[in-house]
């Protein structure tokens, strides 16, 4: 994963490049990675790599959510905190079950990926099937938020 991140030369890039890896790292159907525009309160969508659900494009164009369509999540990413959500969780969230069946996902976990001090990204995760994602998860997203934060600022011009 180290390799892929220092290979990448835009932020396209190395979404490309972690989504790939993030597959077999944490065993997901799927691996995305979403900027935050903290002035429009968005999430957009860089990249999606591994099974696409319905309607996703690998480089999307215009994809992008409001922070307040999920609230679970954006809490927790502005704290600079991780999250997961599962469909066989009756307390998920609404939203989050919702957007996981449509995906044709069982689970997902997001983690921060904070650049110069903020959180400015997600990498997000999900699983069609299996295990569910657990602490253990969650740290490694973590970890790997932080280093994709890293590899952000070194990238001149983004």
């Amino acid at each position: 994963m180290r390799e892929a991140m220092l290979r990448a030369d835009t932020i396209v890039d190395l979404s490309d490049r972690l989504g790939a890896e993030s597959l077999d790292v944490f065993a997901s159907t799927s691996a995305t990675i979403q900027l935050f525009d903290h002035q429009a309160r968005r999430y957009r969508t860089v990249s999606n790599a591994g099974t696409l659900a319905r309607g996703e494009d690998r480089h999307p164009v215009s994809e992008s959510y409001d922070f307040d369509a999920y609230p679970f999540s954006t809490a927790a990413l502005l704290r600079g905190r991780p999250y997961r959500a599962s469909i066989l969780d009756p307390n998920c969230p609404g939203e989050y079950r919702e957007m996981l069946r449509r995906a044709d996902r069982v689970s997902c976990l997001g983690a921060p990926v904070p650049v110069h001090g903020r959180v400015a990204a997600e990498l997000w995760l999900a699983r069609d099937s299996g295990v569910e994602f657990d602490e253990v998860d969650e740290r490694l997203a973590c970890a790997v938020g932080v280093l994709i934060g890293r590899r952000i600022e070194e990238i001149p011009g983004d």
